[in-house]
C-alpha cells in the first residue's frame, strides 16, 4: 500500500497548507500534532514509528472514520475572518460537550481537512475552508483505537492568568 496522496492546496501548489496555519508551522505546534498525538495512536495500535507503510493504511482508516457512523463537518466561510473560525471551534466544542453528555463517542479528527477541496466537490459545495470532522456513535469498546488516550500540556504551560 501506498501513502494516500495529499491533495493540492487551492493555489494548486500541491503544497500540505491551510490558511489558518503560519507557514512555516512552529516546531511547538508539529510537535503536538505529531509527536504527541501520533505517538499515542501509532503506539496503541502497534505501529512502529518509522514504518511507513503501516502508518500509510492508519490514515486510510483514519479517513474512514474508523468506521464511526455519523460525521459533522464544519467549514468557515472563504473570508478568513477569525471571529467566523472562532464561532465555528465554540460550535464545535459545544457538540463535543453534547454528544458526551448523552453517552456519544465523538471525536475531532484534522486529517480531512487536508482534503477540503475533494470534500466541497463530492458535497457539491461552491466554497468555505473544512477546518477538521467530528466522527461520532456509540464506542466500540473493542477497537483498539478507542483505547488512545492523547495527554495534554499542563494548564501552566498553556494558560496565563492575570489579575
Amino acid at each position: 500500500m501506498s501513502f494516500p496522496a495529499w491533495p493540492s492546496s487551492s493555489s494548486g501548489d500541491g503544497a500540505r497548507t491551510r490558511a489558518f496555519l503560519p507557514d512555516p508551522v512552529p516546531d511547538e505546534t508539529m510537535e503536538a500534532a505529531f509527536g504527541l498525538a501520533g505517538a499515542e495512536m501509532y503506539g496503541t495500535l502497534g505501529i512502529d514509528r518509522d514504518a511507513q507503510e503501516p502508518r500509510a493504511a492508519c490514515d486510510v482508516r483514519s479517513l474512514g472514520y474508523y468506521d464511526a457512523p455519523h460525521v459533522a463537518l464544519p467549514f468557515v466561510p472563504d473570508s478568513g475572518d477569525p471571529r467566523s473560525t472562532a464561532d465555528v471551534g465554540m460550535y464545535a466544542q459545544t457538540l463535543l460537550l453534547s454528544l458526551a453528555a448523552h453517552g456519544v463517542a465523538s471525536c475531532p479528527r484534522a486529517l480531512l481537512s487536508f482534503y477540503s477541496d475533494t470534500v466541497r466537490e463530492t458535497l457539491g459545495l461552491t466554497g468555505g475552508e473544512l477546518l477538521f470532522c467530528i466522527v461520532f456513535g456509540y464506542a466500540d469498546p473493542a477497537a483498539a483505537v478507542n483505547a488512545v488516550t492523547v495527554g495534554r500540556e499542563p494548564l501552566r504551560e498553556t494558560t496565563r492568568f492575570h489579575r
